[in-house]
């Protein structure tokens, strides 16, 4: 546009023609500066939202991957084959246990539990020692024991394990199903208790492959029992878990609902727990590709509040180094690390809450640690362990020493 002195003016596209009365005709500009401030906070309100909240954390962390040398089962199944070498090499371990008086001083030390092992690494015999009899130094003269034998088939997996006490606990006889890889599939078991009269008492669970009770039954009557619902590819897309309680009608106790990766590894687990039909509270467990548990929530009061969550790290090696879990005003960290050999070396665990003080502008909120405790492990030249020490608020509480007997 041009006016007579020949001056040449852009006109914005947002501008419009307005009149101003007989003989004036001007062109505006429509003003927003009103409402940039308004847009401005909500597009903060809405990043601030989309970056803490922890609903859309917990889905953003369903999409992510991480880059492990080893995926979960593969981590599982190598661990318990290096416990196995390592055991390989005694005859037997024996743990002894001793507390710490508030002024620091170690009180005696007793023990807890001896193990005998076969040749190939499996266990053989447990005794754990109960504190039948002290002297009037507190020196133990007398243990309760229960001794529990072991057995194995020709490949080296478990059948049964024969458990006996002294100290007037019941006898039990357990017979385990297991496949290729040692995990249990079925576990019977033949209690004897010696209260009274002489009564055996036979209680079958059946497990998944994820390890949990698929179905139970306790002289002859199913206390426990799971309905499924698989998709196209066979995998278990839905549960209904039965309880029942003497002579009552079975009640659904549990429902659980998966997905899946394309690799077929679990993705998500939701869970809601119900009494008398009403979901008491949610548990949702999400999974990376490679199978490592990397969020959990628990929503006790509705999906929207009374919340629970916790978050899990991994290295490289698949090791647990980090989880994370905050619930209303409070929040706890637990922290693992290791040696070179993948040995986990210390644990240190804190516990917060929120404080608030001040008030109007001067109002401020800060973490302050409730608890906090380290557990701190030495092992020797084998990989054995040899100590651990556990210290509670900055004191020491328990000292726990292994003693071998090496082959």
């Amino acid at each position: 546009m041009n006016d007579p002195n020949d001056n040449k003016y852009h006109i914005p596209k947002s501008a419009f023609l307005r009149d101003d009365g007989p003989g004036r005709a001007v062109f505006a500009v429509k003003n927003y500066s009103g409402f940039i401030l308004p847009a401005i906070i909500l597009f903060i309100c809405f990043a601030v939202y989309f970056l803490f909240d922890a609903d859309y954390e917990f889905r953003y962390f369903q999409k992510r991957s991480f880059n492990r040398k080893v995926a979960f089962q593969q981590k599982k199944k190598r661990d318990t084959e290096k416990e196995k070498q390592i055991n390989a090499t005694i005859k037997s371990r024996s743990i002894n246990c001793a507390g710490y008086f508030s002024n620091g001083q170690q009180g005696t030390l007793f023990k807890v539990i001896t193990e005998y092992f076969n040749a190939d690494g499996t266990i053989k015999e447990r005794i754990n020692y109960g504190i039948g009899e002290t002297d009037k130094n507190g020196t133990v003269i007398r243990y309760d024991e229960t001794r529990t034998v072991f057995s194995y088939s020709t490949d080296g997996t478990l059948q049964s394990s024969r458990s006996e006490s002294t100290g007037g606990g019941p006898n039990e006889t357990i017979n385990y199903k297991c496949d290729r890889d040692g995990n249990i599939l079925e576990k019977s078991t033949e209690k004897y208790s010696f209260i009274g009269t002489v009564k055996k008492i036979i209680v079958v669970e059946k497990y998944n492959d994820r390890g949990e009770i698929f179905e139970k039954i306790s002289e002859n009557n199913k206390e426990l029992t799971t309905e499924q619902t698989k998709d196209k590819n066979g995998r278990v897309v839905k549960e209904a878990v039965f309880e029942t309680y003497g002579s009552a009608a079975p009640r659904k106790t549990q429902t659980k609902e998966y997905s899946y990766f394309a690799n077929g590894n679990i993705d998500t687990v939701r869970s809601a727990l119900l009494i008398d039909g009403k979901i008491l509270n949610y548990d949702d467990s999400i999974y990376d590709d490679q199978g490592y548990l990397i969020k959990w929530r628990q929503s006790s009061d509705g999906w929207f509040g009374g919340s629970t969550y916790k978050k899990f790290y991994y290295d490289e090696n698949g090791n647990i180094t980090e989880s994370r879990s905050r619930a209303i005003s409070s929040s706890a960290s637990e922290k693992y690390y290791y040696d070179a050999r993948n040995n986990l070396v210390s644990k240190a665990i804190e516990n917060f809450v929120e404080v608030r003080s001040g008030s109007g502008k001067s109002a401020h909120t800060k973490n302050v640690t409730v608890y906090s405790a380290v557990e701190k492990y030495s092992y020797d030249k084998d990989g054995l362990i040899t100590q651990k020490i556990e210290t509670e608020n900055g004191k020491p509480k328990r000292i726990f020493k292994y003693e071998y007997e090496k082959r």
